[in-house]
């Protein structure tokens, strides 16, 4: 199970963090084209007239997985929260209410927002994982670039010394002519 990053990770992971703003309007994104998606899959659904639960609640869930995948887990429960409230009106008894007359009903609503919920952090660590592991590729090529940069450098102090010593060399040799 992936850790999140401690405090020294998340220092180092600075630089791949987004601006607010930046972040935020992505989320609004992610969570317009989400609630899109599910009101594409109802209207879909309403029209053919297909009010299968499991068809619907499946659907459904997809919709969110694919938002937790894209987005943050904050995005994936707010869409899967949106799902539950569209399967409650459009596809439960009393149809067009929030209200639930049957206890399977109310049953088969809790599963559909406790197994998204429940699905969209699960894709959030994944995410992260790929962020972490990234991280550390990139680091581990800093590492070696500035290792690398050192011994250029150890290369080119002894090299730039002797070019020195012949320039004077040089120079000398110039003057007694």
């Amino acid at each position: 199970q992936p850790a999140s990053p401690s405090d020294s990770e998340a220092a180092s992971l600075s630089f791949l963090i987004v601006p607010h703003r930046v972040q935020r309007a992505a989320e609004v994104r992610a969570l317009l084209l989400g609630v899109l998606a599910l009101a594409l899959l109802t209207a879909a659904f309403v029209r053919l007239r297909l009010a299968n639960p499991t068809i619907v609640s499946l659907s459904f869930l997809v919709v969110v997985l694919v938002v937790g995948t894209m987005s943050t887990r904050r995005v994936a429960i707010a869409t899967s929260i949106a799902a539950s409230f569209g399967f409650n009106f459009f596809f439960l008894d009393p149809i067009g209410t929030l209200r639930i007359s049957n206890p399977q009903n109310l049953a088969e609503l809790f599963t559909l927002l406790i197994v998204s919920v429940f699905a969209s952090h699960l894709s959030s660590q994944v995410r992260e994982a790929q962020v972490l592991r990234r991280s550390a590729e990139l680091k581990s090529a800093l590492t070696e670039l500035a290792d690398l940069r050192k011994a250029v450098e150890a290369e080119r102090s002894p090299l730039a010394q002797e070019i020195s010593a012949l320039e004077h060399k040089v120079v000398a040799r110039r003057a007694e002519l």
